[in-house]
This record gives C-alpha cells, structure tokens and sequence, in this order.
C-alpha cells in the first residue's frame, strides 16, 4: 500500500452537514492555485487524505468551537477543550519515513469567522482569544516532543515552531460569506434562481470586493445567507482572492511560508 504523504485534517467553526465540504473546498482551491499540478482532486486515500472529524471514531467527540471556553465551571467544556487540544497536536506530529527519511504528514485547517471588520483584527475580542488557545497548543506540543526521543533535538523550540507551522488558521472576516461572495457570479445567479433576481444590482453583495465585504457587518445578511456556501465554495477564485481579501491572503501566506507542506504537495504532485 503507497504511504500517504499529506494528511489534511479540516476543523470548521460549523459543525452543520456542509460545514466540512465548504471549508474542505476553499482550502483546496488554495492548495490548487499554490501546486497546480497537484492531485488533490481525485485519488484520494492513495497518497494524501481529507479527514472529517465527524467520520471517526477518535475524533467524534471532537467540538471544533471548544477553543473558545476560557474558564469554565464545567468539567464537560473543560474535557470538551482538552479533546480538541489532544486531537490537534496528535495531528500536528504525525510523522512518516520515506527512503529513510522522516518526514511529517499532518496539516491542520483550523477555521473560525472573525466576526469582526479586518482592519479591527488585532484588536478583536474572538481573534485574541484564539491566539491565547494557540499559546496553549504550543505548551502542549513542547510537553508532548520532551516526552518523545523521536521528536528531539537540540533546538527543541524549532522542533515546536515548526510543528505549529503546519496549523492554518482559516479566519475570514466578517465570516466565511465575504470571501464566497465577493464578485462572484455565481452568487447573483443563485439570487435569480432562487429569489428571482430581487435583491441583483449594483449594490448587491456580490457586486462588491472582497476587501470591502471583510468592513462590512455580516455578510450573513444577503438573501442567500449562508444555506448556498458550499455551492459557493465549488467555484471560489483562490487567485483571485489572493491579494484581494486582506484574510485569505492571510491564510495563503501562512501555507506559502510553511516549507513542510510546500513540500508534501510537490511530492504528492510528483508523486514521490
């Protein structure tokens, strides 16, 4: 059996039937644009593999929002959080040996809506508090290498920056829906098809940039709320996004400056 050289654990904000696919189908647009001759469109399960969390057994009990508890009096949050924590940096490590060289397989997409303007980013509440939650997976990355020999080195906080680097933060602002409807086509189609075309014109959600849809309140508002994301999702223009959306950019540094996945996508494409 070939060994998979990508493993994509996707964890949406939204846990609804079309949570998964929607993200699943932004991120591999990107993956598409950065490696256009990867195959990450067919073949899967031969050398690279999506994973649902909602699909396994060891992942079921996995909430994906469970980040956002702080302090809670709850012991069922607080092992809900622990689960997500454990899941993640399991992911992060896994490693596999090709022609003798150990190399690391697992990639994690982890996305939540901003639910604030982009220019307030670094100062919003709910991106503040996902960046303390990164500070806790950190520590426990470091507690996990310092318990495994494999994972040593003697610069153990490159051993921990790296592992880190191969978690994405998919974090559009407002939410999800501005990168789906900005200029999009397809949106104003569904608009006709669906509410016969009363809301089209030249101040419609689709009619404007990305850039603009990321400084507007919820996005969720437009006629299609948010019921047509993953329809959306099948057509995004990744490239051109890229540039445009100031969060998708974001993300698409972030996977563009992390060499271990750059890597794996060229081998899976080259078929290494």
């Amino acid at each position: 059996m070939t060994q998979q050289r990508l493993r994509l654990l996707v964890l949406p904000e939204d846990s609804g039937v079309d949570g998964f696919a929607t993200i699943k189908t932004v991120v591999r647009h990107l993956l598409e644009y950065i490696e256009p001759n990867g195959v990450l469109w067919k073949d899967e399960g031969r050398d690279h593999e999506w994973i649902d969390p909602r699909t396994r057994e060891e992942l079921t009990l996995v909430h994906a929002a469970a980040w956002k508890v702080e302090r809670p009096s709850d012991p069922a949050l607080i092992e809900q959080k622990r689960d997500l924590k454990r899941a993640v940096v399991t992911h992060l490590l896994l490693h596999e040996t090709f022609d003798g060289q150990r190399k690391p397989i697992g990639f994690v997409f982890f996305h939540h809506d901003g639910d604030d303007a982009w220019s307030s980013h670094t100062n919003c509440t709910l991106c503040q508090q996902f960046r303390d939650f990164l500070l806790e997976l950190e520590q426990t990355v470091r507690a996990v290498i310092n318990r495994d020999e494999r994972l040593q080195s003697d610069d153990p906080d490159t051993v921990v920056g790296r592992a880190l680097s191969r978690l994405f933060p998919v974090e559009p602002h407002w939410s999800v829906e501005a990168w789906l409807l900005g200029k999009s086509e397809r949106a104003r189609t569904l608009c006709v098809e669906k509410h016969h075309g009363l809301h089209d014109g030249p101040n419609a959600w689709w009619q404007i940039s990305r850039a603009e849809l990321e400084e507007r309140s919820q996005p969720k508002k437009s006629c299609l709320k948010d019921c047509n994301n993953l329809a959306l999702a099948r057509v995004f223009d990744a490239k051109g996004a890229y540039g445009e959306s100031p969060s998708f950019t974001a993300l698409a540094d972030s996977v563009l400056g992390c060499q271990d996945l750059l890597d794996a996508l060229h081998d899976v494409a080259t078929g290494v």
